[in-house]
């Protein structure tokens, strides 16, 4: 009921809300339904990776998504991308404003540029041989992809493959020839699975990645991302020699 009253619902998009045709249909006409995913260019999740990812939102974590990364959140390129997009839906909507949205959507891009480039000077570091991203699941394609990482997602063997050997004996030996240098968890998901593996390979686990958003300390875009490339940055650049 309070949704009806919405003149804009903003949505995820690349098929994280498989309700938003229920949705429409049960807000009228009133509600503009934006998808802000429409506007950012597909990632496939990596050929490492499970060929078939599942994504935690739904309780059941039964919410399919298809060969594509749908996690497109975690680059400031595609915060631009979706800003722009934004920027567009509120001008249409509120003309009086259209400079100002105009003049907010320059400021932001300015803010992502500098934040994109904060990024690749903390990364410069880490050599290309150790820029391997081992997560839980596939949700970083979008990062390795514009940082230049190399994405492996453990989903098969920390969900519904837990327990096939065939499975992790396989996992095993991909990460033995990648010579990972750690394992990421996921906040706020059990890193039993990733902990027995960089155990069985006598390799760190780094601090958990945010994923979501759903970190105390990183819950905006900008304080995630942060969040993000500094944990990657002390698990994979080269040891201070003492």
């Amino acid at each position: 009921a309070a949704a009806g009253q919405a003149r804009l619902v903003l949505a995820s998009g690349k098929n994280l809300e498989p309700y938003l045709p229920r949705l429409k249909d049960a807000l009228g006409s009133r509600a503009q339904i934006v998808d802000l995913g429409a506007s950012i260019p597909d990632v496939p999740v990596a050929a490492d990776s499970a060929e078939h990812d599942h994504h935690d939102h739904a309780e059941d974590g039964s919410c399919s998504h298809g060969p594509n990364d749908p996690h497109w959140w975690h680059t400031p390129a595609n915060m631009k991308r979706a800003a722009r997009a934004l920027a567009a839906v509120l001008a249409n909507m509120d003309p009086a404003h259209k400079e100002d949205y105009a003049a907010g959507l320059s400021q932001w891009n300015r803010k992502m540029d500098r934040l994109s480039a904060w990024a690749r000077t903390e990364l410069s570091g880490i050599p290309e041989a150790d820029r391997i991203l081992v997560t839980g699941h596939a949700a970083m394609n979008h990062f390795c992809r514009e940082f230049g990482f190399r994405s492996i997602s453990m989903q098969g063997v920390s969900r519904e493959d837990e327990g096939n050997s065939a499975q992790l004996a396989a996992t095993l030996k991909k990460l033995r020839e990648a010579k990972v240098k750690a394992v990421f968890p996921e906040y706020s998901s059990n890193p039993k699975s990733l902990n027995e593996i960089a155990k069985s390979l006598n390799i760190s686990v780094a601090k958990p990645v945010n994923t979501d958003g759903l970190s105390p300390d990183g819950h905006d875009f900008e304080s995630m991302f942060k969040q993000n490339v500094q944990i990657i940055k002390e698990a994979l650049s080269p040891a201070r020699k003492p």
